[in-house]
């Protein structure tokens, strides 16, 4: 007998009645072992369900009446609102795929049940910086380059009624594109260049980010590094400890003074020459004066050379 509190009796398994081992939230997904050369028909609408006089009316049509010999399964996995067809292997049904219909009055889509879904993302971006009379069509490839299914560019205007007409120098973007490519565009707001220009690109929807601590919160002007100045290099935006300057300055000193020491004895002049050779040079010194003074009385026939007054 079953005791009290809703569990089965002493020396059973003690699980508590109405439930199983089975975790009923956990997706159901569907394998390919059991579904071999299978189709879904997949209710886009999401109206009502269609009733099964309703599919097999639609798979005669697909498949033709001649060929449903070959149909072996149809039945519901999942959702009410997703229809399984399974045929022999004889029948091919790649054809069928992504094929859209019309069902009474509501929408259908012929769909592989092991393709992976890839959603579409939408994303929006300010462009600013950007000099005036910009190509838009730059910044629209800019962003068309990775795999974009859509990307719409408008330039901004003034709010103020009497001003409507002016730019304010903004560009925006909107971005279509399948979450499978989407990664790259979670993070791509920043500084960044476009056609060799600065640009600032922030994400719509998303809380500001300052650029110089690259965290979300605050913007720049109301960032707390502003009112930090280095002592060491007398500039605003990190402190003394984190000045880069400094750091390049103690980095060389490190360096050089891991370098093999230098020979600091007193060397005597090393051009200084042997004895003997310094005595033929005297001599050559020697006769180099003979000769000069030879070659003066020459030029004077002998005469010694007299000064103008």
């Amino acid at each position: 007998m079953a005791s009290s509190g809703g569990t089965y009796a002493r020396g059973s398994t003690q699980r508590p009645y109405g439930t199983t081992d089975r975790n009923f939230n956990k997706k159901n997904n569907p394998s390919k072992s059991h579904f071999t050369n299978t189709f879904v028909i997949n209710n886009k609408s999401r109206e009502e369900p269609f009733v099964k006089e309703e599919i097999l009316d639609t798979i005669t049509t697909l498949i033709g009446e001649e060929n449903l010999q070959f149909l072996k399964y149809v039945s519901q996995h999942n959702s009410t609102f997703n229809w399984y067809v399974t045929l022999d292997q004889r029948f091919k049904i790649d054809h069928l795929f992504d094929r859209e219909i019309l069902m009474g009055r509501q929408s259908a889509k012929i769909e592989n049940p092991f393709k992976e879904f890839d959603p579409i993302y939408v994303y929006k971006y300010r462009v600013s910086w950007l000099p005036h009379n910009f190509d838009v069509e730059i910044i629209r490839r800019w962003f068309s380059c990775r795999d974009v299914i859509e990307a719409e560019v408008t330039e901004e205007y003034e709010k103020l009624e009497k001003f409507r007409h002016v730019k304010n120098g903004n560009i925006r973007v909107k971005i279509v594109i399948k979450k499978s490519s989407s990664e790259i565009y979670e993070n791509i707001d920043g500084i960044r260049m476009i056609n060799d220009f600065k640009c600032l690109i922030c994400r719509l929807g998303k809380p500001p980010k300052c650029f110089l601590r690259k965290q979300e919160g605050h913007v720049k002007r109301d960032c707390e590094l502003l009112k930090i100045r280095c002592e060491k290099c007398s500039k605003i935006g990190h402190s003394s400890e984190q000045c880069n300057f400094s750091k390049r300055i103690d980095n060389e000193i490190e360096c050089l003074a891991e370098l093999p020491e230098q020979i600091d004895d007193d060397v005597e002049n090393d051009t200084q020459l042997p004895e003997d050779q310094n005595n033929s040079n005297e001599s050559s010194l020697n006769v180099n004066k003979n000769t000069k003074t030879s070659q003066n009385i020459n030029q004077t026939n002998g005469q010694p050379m007299k000064l103008k007054e």
